[in-house]
């Protein structure tokens, strides 16, 4: 029996109204709590299933002028928001499967030319939701490490936005020449090494397991709130360079036989304190015994205000400085956020990692409920007379030595340009014993801290540990940081001395020679 045009389309339109309905509603749900929001969006990928299904099985009389009139950007929309979808609940729950969903989705849209026809259509707001798709698609793109696919997106987005620009002379103009300029300083300062005779970049260093002790106190990290909000920082849309870069370090493919699953993620740009704080207590609400939160705050440093305070009161010596910016992207009052403020949330298992040139007060952070406590900070300053790349140029080098070890002893030894394949495999064979040297060490260390032992039972945890040991001894030998405190990382509790162990020292300067250093690392 054949369809009825009139009930398929009213069926259709009805599918369609409350889809975006319930897209809608997404907007209104926190970005934390791991309860309330898992049923809405079950409910809200049904009924796309449904949209989708029901556009392919009657698209011969959807796409009919006289009963409906569909149109591929129409089609093109629909797979958008499900790509949307199984993004945001990626960010919730880790799971790759359903970044590379998205990916999916939206591959697709730009395969079947599903927005070609929005040229045709002479309409901006069209010409915007073609523009926020390769907006968004980018940024999958960039966590899934497509780079050939980035570099594809961005010649096709430059074009794009000029074409926007000379067909409406639209207001937003400058706000999408700008995102193009933004990817295009993203994608520059994170092509650091080019390796011959690999294809594509070179692969994450691997992380060192951790053997499981029987009967042993273990900690695992399961909750990480990502901060970025520094003033001056590269980044695309709202995906910082450094926040990217420790996202990837967290998000360790997980094998087939294992249960441990990847780290929450609550990724904040530009938050303000009190944001900070329901995110961190919602977390902390439902957090299991022996479960880790870590967070990490990229930002600058907290300048107290000159006028006095409305009441008597001690003002904190030092910070970093929060919400530089309103919603409205306009000026506004900047908080501080101080030790003090995280305290509260330190009763479990809690890691704070600082990449800021205000870093250095979280060396008077207290343990004051007896829970694991360690925070890993950044150099206040890089050496000044250095050649070294600054922030502005690569990031921050703190949080890449934390990301890619290998890639950061490269930029601060000064090479750029190419590295032969076996000089690089070879490298990597280095830095992956060095790895291990360290953490044997630091867990053969008598005065190794009860906190960092406990947290070095987390494999990633493990591995944010030995990276920043190496970044002490790369520090401990580079002739640019010698003999200036406050160029050199700190911890709180302190690391044993183990970048000053001779052993390591040797390996570090091995590495060093494999990487084509001639001046920078000096034993001495």
């Amino acid at each position: 029996m054949a369809d009825d045009p009139q009930k398929v389309v009213e069926e259709y339109k009805f599918m369609l109204e409350k889809s975006q309905s319930f897209f809608a509603g997404l907007r209104d749900l926190p970005q934390y709590e791991n309860k309330q929001w898992q049923l809405y969006f079950q409910k809200t990928f049904e009924i796309y299933t449904k949209l989708w299904k029901f556009q392919q099985e009657k698209r011969t009389i959807l796409e009919n002028k006289e009963y409906y009139g569909l149109k591929r950007w129409e089609i093109g929309e629909i797979a958008s928001k499900i790509g949307q979808l199984y993004y945001h609940y990626y960010l919730r729950t880790s799971e790759a499967l359903y970044l590379q969903e998205s990916f999916v989705f939206y591959d697709a849209i730009r395969a079947r030319f599903y927005f070609k026809d929005i040229v045709d259509a002479n309409s901006a707001p069209l010409m915007i939701k073609k523009l926020r798709y390769y907006a968004r698609f980018v940024v999958v793109c960039l966590l899934l490490d497509r780079r050939d696919y980035v570099q594809d997106l961005l010649r096709e987005l430059d074009e794009l936005v000029k074409e926007y620009d000379r067909t409406f002379n639209p207001p937003d103009s400058s706000e999408w020449h700008l995102v193009v300029r933004e990817l295009g300083d993203f994608l520059k300062a994170d092509d650091l090494l080019e390796v011959v005779g690999i294809d594509g970049r070179p692969k994450p260093l691997p992380l060192i397991e951790t053997e499981p002790i029987v009967d042993a106190a273990k900690v695992e990290l399961q909750h990480v709130v990502l901060v970025g909000n520094c003033e001056q920082q590269i980044k695309f849309s709202e995906l910082t360079l450094d926040i990217f870069r420790i996202l990837l370090t967290i998000e360790t493919p997980v094998s087939a036989d294992s249960k441990k699953q990847n780290p929450h993620k609550h990724l904040l740009y530009r938050p303000g304190i009190g944001q900070l704080h329901v995110v961190l207590a919602s977390i902390s609400k439902d957090l299991a015994d022996g479960a880790a939160l870590l967070v990490y705050l990229s930002a600058d440093k907290w300048t107290a205000p000159t006028e006095p305070p409305a009441v008597a009161c001690t003002v904190p010596q030092g910070g970093l400085a929060l919400n530089a910016r309103g919603p409205d992207q306009g000026s506004s009052k900047p908080a501080g956020v101080f030790p003090e403020d995280l305290l509260p949330w330190t009763r479990q298992p809690f890691v704070v990692i600082v990449d800021s040139p205000g870093s250095s007060c979280f060396m008077e952070m207290k343990n004051v409920f007896g829970a694991p406590l360690l925070c890993l900070l950044s150099p206040e300053t890089c050496p000044p007379a250095a050649d070294i790349p600054g922030p502005s140029v690569v990031g921050n080098l703190f949080t890449l030595f934390l990301n890619s070890p290998l890639i950061a002893l490269w930029v601060s030894l000064k090479q750029d340009g190419q590295m032969e394949k076996d000089n690089y495999e070879a490298a990597e064979a280095k830095i992956t014993d060095i790895m291990q040297t360290i953490k044997t060490k630091l867990l053969a260390a008598g005065d190794l801290d009860n906190s960092i032992k406990l947290f070095m039972t987390d494999e990633l945890l493990c591995n944010m540990i030995t990276r920043f040991v190496f970044f002490e001894t790369v520090v401990h030998l580079h002739s640019s940081f010698k003999g200036q405190p406050e160029c050199a990382p700190k911890s709180n509790p302190p690391m044993p001395a183990v970048s000053k162990d001779e052993q390591l020292i040797e390996k570090v300067m091995e590495l060093a020679e494999l990487l084509g250093d001639t001046e920078c690392m000096q034993n001495s």
